[in-house]
């Protein structure tokens, strides 16, 4: 038995961004060129704010 072992949590999936939000529209662009340049805690930012800041609802 192996005890004192730390779970790794599994990642999310990344967010689309949200039809005609600009604020999604602008973390997806930030998010894909800090993936072009290798930066994972950028890219992981971006999806944070396209995961948490309220959307409105488009009707």
């Amino acid at each position: 038995m192996i005890t004192g072992q730390a779970t790794v949590p599994v990642p999310q999936a990344e967010p689309p961004p949200i039809p005609r939000c600009a604020i999604c529209r602008a973390a997806a662009t930030t998010r894909e060129r800090a993936r072009q340049i290798g930066s994972p805690l950028s890219v992981r930012a971006a999806s944070d704010t396209i995961r948490e800041h309220p959307h409105r609802r488009v009707q």
